[in-house]
């Protein structure tokens, strides 16, 4: 009866151990997926950012160069340009 109740202990400690592992496997699973999408684009994108960094920004529509002031504008306001940059004739 001794021997039946060492295994049994044994046979406790190995599933808590499996149990541990597929724990901490699962959990770095979602972590690496969850830090994965951080990359990816999101649902609310609506295309490629045509602006630069530089002196001239530029209206994507028509290509009018921009002023300093209505660049700052159409960046400070990403739920209407969503990024991009507009002149003052393309804001409406």
């Amino acid at each position: 009866m001794n021997n039946n109740f060492a295994n049994f202990i044994a046979l406790v400690k190995f599933f808590s151990v499996l149990m541990l592992i597929i724990i901490v496997v699962v959990t770095t699973r979602r972590l690496l997926d969850s830090l994965s999408s951080l990359d990816s684009p999101t649902s609310k994108w609506k295309g490629p950012i045509k602006h630069k960094c530089s002196d001239f920004p530029e209206c994507v529509l028509c290509g009018r160069k921009l002023t300093i002031g209505i660049r700052d504008f159409c960046l400070n306001h990403p739920e209407r340009f969503h990024g991009n940059l507009y002149c003052m004739e393309h804001q409406n």
